[in-house]
């Protein structure tokens, strides 16, 4: 099972940043679009509420939350960037889950 933690730091590490720049108020692009990948990933990877999936970035609110993932599906329809980005990370998740796993 996947966990908001692990996407976090999934996302923080794919593009540079520390968690903590994820948590915070700054509304730099970067910042701002790795909020989105998160919400976007945590809506698509997991069950947990919409505040839930807010809490671990700065406690935002349902409707926060609801437009990250709105900005995040429209992001995956128009932008080869981004649809790469979001495959690595997918990819890092992945290898990382796997990693834990005992056989």
């Amino acid at each position: 099972m996947i966990r908001l933690n692990q996407i976090l730091g999934a996302v923080a590490a794919e593009l540079g940043l520390e968690r903590t720049a994820l948590r915070g108020d700054r509304r730099y692009a970067a910042v701002v679009t790795g909020r989105h990948y998160y919400c976007w990933l945590a809506s698509k990877l997991t069950n947990n509420t919409l505040y839930a999936i807010g809490r671990p970035i700065g406690n935002r609110d349902h409707s926060t939350v609801i437009n990250s993932v709105r900005r995040g599906d429209v992001m995956m329809v128009r932008s080869g960037p981004d649809r790469k980005r979001m495959a690595r990370i997918l990819q890092n998740i992945e290898t990382r889950l796997m990693g834990d796993r005992k056989i």
